[in-house]
């Protein structure tokens, strides 16, 4: 019997070769793997892309990795770019292959914002392959002499040449002139497969991704797809009789594979952070984040006060110059050199030259930081917990992480731009003090662990949130400040699901279009492709009985699930690096100008314990920033109670206002942050918040950890005296007596394993970290073993233990930190806040900063209109670009302790450009327009821009008719010549019939989004047969289980992943807001009505809980009656 030969495969593509390979990495390791390979090459087509993916189930697998890239070289070979894999042999060749990547897709020596390239035109010189050479060792799959020369002259003895066995016709001839070759120049053969799968199976779905590569069909694909599906793993065995007339190919492979020895744990963790260094004296208000001191609230005792709600800096007289950056001039990127030092001693620095850096500079800022946060000397134990955390920081290197956060937050405070940290960072009282969070962790007995643990052995991760609309200015900053070849964004792997892959599988199958797109509308952007039965094909005018096609669809489809189709942003994510990033992951450009992206996503960073730091845009900051300025320009008479004193502060917002609880408790919350979805509307009145320990209670409940866990009911129960609170175990209290007895949070679960299962917090956290991987339920079930055997040595068994373990398996389904909710209900107070006392200021503001939250416009306007605010329309005499506050008087402010109007800006009005807008502020700043035609010469409008206004009813007391106005609009002369300056002869009068208010609503919905004339169920409830159907107010009253008939806009709808099937809608009508629950058959049953009618009439039976009502729905249809509007519902499905 013979001996098997050692064979690696040097030549794999996964699906990161996008549209090229048709496996994952982890399935093309695993099948290596079993077929006994000595080692695996991954080399994706210009990327790195999922060698991190790869080399976690390497480590696993223990099989050695070889770390390559497959890149499109131009001027190797004669005609178009040739392919050439590049391999890593050690760490400076890894450099090199990151290097090279990056060049290909950015250019040669880019220091801007490159210009992003389409995927084939994407490709680098090979004189710049031979450049970086060092550490490389090339496989060339050719036979061209003039090329296999260079590369021996640019690689030397560490070349090869490639060839590979399909089976095609005159595969034959190009093994015999790649040997040929190798022997007339010195340069070995090695054999290689070209894998594009991990097993046969798989090709099938390898041809369709070529057809969408290709856009063609596999009936026209011809030769662009291969003929069989030999690009497959192939085992030694079979290799060996594949190639028994070359074994020497064989042994070729084995040989450079061994001089391949990088290894992707070589990188890990090893680059820090740039140090952030301060001259001495100029630390002068370098910590000063808010208007006002928060000495005050931090004394105060009560756990449940509200946190100091100061989110912008107060400026000092001088702008504090801006802490350098080692390495990089302070003005500019810089150019430190490759290779820097780093780690602990980097973070640890020292005082030197006057200077303050590392953990010198760390500690001087605490120390002031403490002082700020509480008037004085911190508590004793405040400044026990300032100590410990700061030896951790010092003992694990990341002193340089926390100040660059810092000085990140610096800038932006400094532009007035609000920010907040959030997440676990909210844990730490070193982020307190620097402020960064707004939470003071040890008055809330928040868990340190959770943010940073020595055991845990992985980098801690700071989110900060900043306004979205001016969040660019931020990462602008940082890649000026620390350079482009040192900073960039991380990615994010944008999947195929169900309705993108249905759409391109259909497409490659040769499914019309008119199938392929009624299927995908039928189907929901998450929904699993296996719930697509008989019934959903008939409802698409398909039969999956009769066609092969059809079924072939959708299992290739359910395949493709889950393959990468392309990268976008990371919502904030960004690496920083002292050394080059370049060369520790290749750098591209972002679809969006202005950006690059490394080609790793937050995974693969934090497998490998490289640091990011998290900037993300929040659109409530955004609307918080625009509502509080408002208030300084129409600030309310000056003994209002309710009057801001400073427009900056969200600290000056009064704390624990009765008024404020009071409007949160009866579901009074569209607009408000995080407590306006229907889930918490449904909570509201049962929660009934009373103070700011509720709000954490409130944006931690409703999520899917403390719904699966099955925590939300007792919680409730527990909090009316309905159910005794108990602890399955007695030590278990000082941990859950908050939340009565039910752990709601991360760090209660982390503790409740130390202490009911003794684990060490490190281990604790380590299960903290299954518990929150999205695919984790098995892992978290392998533990259970460890818990039990845990619980039993402290006396906990048998209904207890259990209870524990379904708690703990709950948070599988994720459970929000109690620091990052206590966060986040900072602004859920003062959103609320805003929106009880000031509510045109926080309408006016949500209109500005769309898009966000949860509701469309219209909906937002109906529910200021419902709390007393007057809506203006859009109107060229009034209107700025943003919608604004204005007095009794149109286009006028509202004088002191005047009712603030809310006047619709230009910016609603759909497609019309900024620039028209502005031109016509710019126009009416000289005075206001006494006609259209002055309106039109002034602002130098088109007729495609006047008939746009005119059609969203703008043009005000210029034309008050719209469909006269849209007439005289058509008249006017489109004159490019003159600039559009005059108006076309008079014609004689035409008589046009009034518009209904119908069509007046109709055509506000279809031009702006919104209308304040009125509510469109308001037109047609006369329509609907008396009293039979029911307003939104009117379910209110009543009873349980009563019959009833609802009709009105849907402004959303939902299916939550932990809804098991149930579909929530919300309907909008001129009184309000109905909610309706669609069971799993009654939606199978009107899926295309409940996904696309967008008004609806639904039959059904009143749900009461208490002061919660919803309508259980029996039947739903269309609403024949209801005006064409084009409302848009904000869906969640």
């Amino acid at each position: 019997m013979s001996h098997a030969p050692r064979y690696a495969e040097l030549r794999c593509k996964s699906c990161f070769s996008f549209l090229e390979g048709a496996s994952h990495p982890e399935e093309l390791v695993g099948r290596a793997a079993e077929l006994g390979l000595s080692a695996l090459a991954l080399a994706d087509v210009n990327g790195l892309y999922g060698i991190v993916r790869a080399h976690a189930e390497a480590k696993r697998q223990g099989l050695p990795l070889i770390v390559g890239a497959e890149l499109v070289v131009a001027g190797l070979a004669p005609g178009r770019p040739a392919r050439l894999v590049l391999l890593a042999q050690d760490r400076e060749g890894y450099a090199g292959l990151c290097r090279l990547v990056t060049r290909a897709h950015c250019g040669e020596g880019w220091t801007g914002a490159p210009e992003r390239r389409e995927r084939d035109a994407v490709a680098v010189p090979f004189e710049a392959v031979a450049a970086g050479a060092r550490g490389l060792f090339a496989l060339y799959p050719g036979a061209d002499g003039d090329a296999v020369a260079r590369l021996k002259d640019a690689f030397g003895r560490r070349a090869a040449l490639a060839v590979a066995r399909h089976r095609v016709a005159g595969e034959e001839a190009r093994v015999l002139a790649a040997r040929s070759a190798g022997r007339r120049l010195g340069v070995p053969v090695a054999v290689t497969n070209d894998v594009h799968t991990h097993a046969r199976a798989r090709q099938v779905l390898q041809d369709v991704l070529t057809c969408v590569r290709h856009g063609t069909t596999v009936d026209r694909a011809g030769r662009r797809l291969f003929p069989n599906a030999e690009r497959t793993l192939k085992g030694p065995e079979e290799l060996a009789r594949l190639w028994s007339d070359f074994p020497e190919g064989l042994a070729a492979a084995a040989d450079i594979a061994d001089q391949c020895r990088f290894r992707m744990e070589a990188i890990r963790g090893e680059h820090p952070l740039p140090p952030v260094v301060v001259e001495r004296g100029a630390l002068a208000g370098g910590v000063e984040v808010a208007t006002s001191s928060p000495a005050q609230a931090a004394r105060e005792g009560a756990r449940t006060a509200t946190p100091s709600l100061s989110l912008r800096a107060s400026l000092p007289a001088e702008r504090p110059a801006a802490p350098a950056i080692e390495g990089c001039a302070a003005s500019g990127p810089g150019l430190p050199a490759a290779g820097a030092g780093g780690g602990a001693a980097a973070a640890a620095a020292t005082d030197r030259d006057g200077a303050l850096a590392g953990m010198s500079l760390l500690r001087e800022l605490v120390r002031e930081g403490a002082r700020w946060r509480y008037g004085g000397e911190p508590p004793e134990d405040v400044a026990r917990q300032l100590a410990r955390e700061l030896e951790l920081v010092e003992s694990l290197g990341y002193a340089s992480y926390f100040l660059t956060v810092w000085d990140v937050v610096r800038f932006a405070r400094s532009r007035g731009i609000l920010c907040q940290g959030r997440g676990s960072a909210a844990n730490s009282a070193v982020c307190y003090v620097l402020g960064i969070t707004s939470i003071d962790p040890v008055r809330m007995g928040l868990l340190f662990e959770r943010f940073i643990s020595a055991e845990r052995g992985e980098p801690p991760d700071i989110d900060v949130d900043f306004e979205h609309e001016r969040r660019e200015e931020v990462l602008q900053y940082v890649y000026q400040r620390y350079g482009r070849d040192r900073a960039g964004m991380v990615c994010e792997v944008i999947t195929y699901r169900g309705k993108s892959a249905l759409r391109d599988v259909g497409k490659a199958l040769g499914l019309s279009l008119g199938q392929v797109d009624r299927l995908a509308k039928l189907i929901g952007t998450y929904e699993d492709l296996g719930q697509v039965g008989p019934e959903l094909l008939a409802q698409a005018g398909l039969d999956a009985a009769d066609s092969e096609r059809v079924r072939m669809t959708l299992a290739l489809a359910r395949e493709l699930q889950g393959f990468p189709r392309h990268l976008s942003i990371h919502v904030g994510g960004f690496v920083i690096t002292r050394r080059p990033l370049c060369e520790t992951v290749p750098i591209e450009p972002a679809a969006m100008p202005g950006r690059t992206i490394v080609q790793w996503d937050k995974d693969d960073l934090a497998e490998l314990d490289l640091l990011k730091v998290d900037l993300l845009g929040l659109g409530m900051l955004t609307a918080l920033s625009r509502a509080l300025a408002l208030l300084a320009r129409h600030r309310p008479a000056p003994a209002s109670p309710t009057a801001v004193p400073h427009p900056d502060a969200l600290a000056t917002i009064p704390a624990e206002d009765p008024e404020v609880y009071e409007m949160l408790g009866r579901a009074d919350s569209i607009g408000v942050f995080q407590v306006e979805s229907r889930a918490q509307m449904s909570l509201a009145p049962r929660l009934r918040p009373r103070n700011f320990y509720d709000l954490v209670i409130s944006v931690a409940i409703i999520r899917p950890g403390p719904i699966q866990g099955g925590m939300i009911h007792p919680y409730l129960r527990r909090r009316d005296g309905k159910e005794q609170v108990r602890y399955p175990y007695a030590p278990l209290e000082p941990v859950l007596a908050r939340t009565l007895g039910v752990p709601l949070f991360q760090e209660q679960a982390m503790r409740l394993a130390v202490i009911a299962a003794g684990f060490t917090p490190g281990e604790a956290d380590e299960l903290r970290r299954v518990m929150t991987h999205r695919r984790s339920h098995e892992k978290l079930a392998a533990m259970k073993a460890r818990l039990v055997a845990g619980m039993a040595e402290r006396g906990i068994s048998g209904a207890d233990a259990e209870e524990i373990f379904k708690q703990l398996l709950g948070f599988a389904g994720y459970g929000f930190p109690e620091s990052h909710a206590a966060s986040f209900a900072l602004l859920v107070y003062a959103s609320a806040w805003l929106k009880r006392y000031h509510p045109a200021a926080f309408a006016c503001a949500l209109l500005n900063s769309q898009p966000m939250g949860f509701y469309a416009p219209h909906t937002l306007v109906e529910d200021a209109k419902r709390h007393g605010v007057e809506v203006r329309g859009v109107d060229v005499g009034c209107s700025g670009w943003e919608s604004s506050l204005e007095g009794a008087a149109p286009g006028r402010p509202a004088a002191p302790g005047e009712t603030a109007v809310l006047r619709v800006g230009l910016h609603a009005v759909r497609g019309l450009p900024r620039a028209v807008g502005e031109a016509i502020l710019e126009a009416r700043a000289a005075g206001p327009f006494g006609s259209v035609a002055e309106l039109v010469r002034r602002a130098r409008l088109s007729r495609a821009w006047l008939v746009r206004l005119a059609e969203a009813g703008a043009l005000g007391a210029l034309a008050p008719d719209r469909r006269d106005a849209v007439w005289r609009s058509l008249a006017v002369e489109a004159d490019g010549g003159d600039l559009f300056a005059g108006l076309a002869p008079p014609e004689p009068e035409v008589a046009l019939p009034a518009a209904s208010a119908a069509d007046e609503v109709s055509a506000d919905f279809a031009t702006t989004g919104l209308s304040v004339r009125g509510h469109p169920m308001a037109l047609v409830r006369p329509g609907l047969g008396g009293d039979r159907i029911r307003t939104a107010r009117e379910l209110g009253r009543l009873p349980d289980r009563a019959p009833v008939e609802v009709a009105g806009l849907v402004i959303v709808r939902q299916r939550p992943e932990t809804a098991r099937g149930i579909v929530f809608v919300s309907l909008e009508d001129e009184t309000g807001i109905a909610n309706l629950v669609v069971m799993p058959d009654v939606y199978e049953r009107f899926r295309p009505v409940v996904r696309g009618a967008p008004f609806l009439l639904a039959r059904g039976r009143v749900e009461r809980s208490g002061k919660v009502v919803n309508v259980r729905v029996d039947s739903v249809a269309p609403l024949a009656l209801a005006p064409a509007t084009g409302a848009r519902a904000r869906d969640f499905h």
